[in-house]
């Protein structure tokens, strides 16, 4: 299945530098823009509290039937991604706004080509998406998510999963592109 193939961007060797430089000068920032429900990329997190918040909520599910948890696999999101969201999502988070020109630069009059089987397309205009490879890409994807994890923790009529341990319920676990979001 054609769907099933992910391109895998190859990149110049001087952006990949650029973006490792910016990328180790977000990602300190990443525990305080993020969404605390976020652990993907983030210092300090781990994929475990994600996972077992969900094993908690299958154990607990019969004790409370009105808990929902949805699954979600957003992989195909990132290239999917609406660029003009990402730089928005970028700005609610307060980054400055050299930094968000940086980025906009970066994905303007993106283009590429492919290779299939020895055959190289014509370059093609790309105006979606972040690119596989980029160091930077994955804060960004978790960034753009922010408004999504917001909009699950503040709605009032979701109450989310009360973990035994936990200081306040969890709507939305997520590592990278695996999210749960819990009613």
């Amino acid at each position: 299945n054609g769907l099933d193939f992910r391109p895998i961007s190859l990149l110049a060797t001087d952006y990949k530098i650029f973006t490792r430089v910016l990328a180790n000068r977000l990602r300190p920032l990443l525990p305080s823009i993020g969404h605390p429900g976020q652990a993907g990329f983030v210092p300090g997190q781990d994929i475990h509290a994600a996972i077992d918040a969900f094993q908690r909520h299958q154990e607990t599910e019969s004790a409370n039937p009105d808990s929902e948890a949805v699954a979600l696999l957003l992989d195909f999101a990132k290239d999917t991604l609406k660029r003009d969201h990402m730089l928005d999502a970028l700005a609610d988070a307060g980054l400055p706004w050299e930094f968000r020109l940086i980025v906009a630069a970066m994905h303007r009059n993106t283009q590429a080509t492919f290779l299939v089987n020895g055959f190289q397309s014509a370059p093609l205009l790309v105006t979606r998406g972040i690119r596989q490879g980029c160091p930077l890409a994955p804060m960004l994807f978790i960034l753009a998510l922010n408004p999504l994890y917001t909009k699950q923790s503040q709605h009032p009529g979701i109450k989310g999963l009360r973990l035994p341990d936990a200081i306040e319920d969890d709507t939305v676990k997520g590592f990278a592109d695996d999210t749960a979001l819990y009613r």
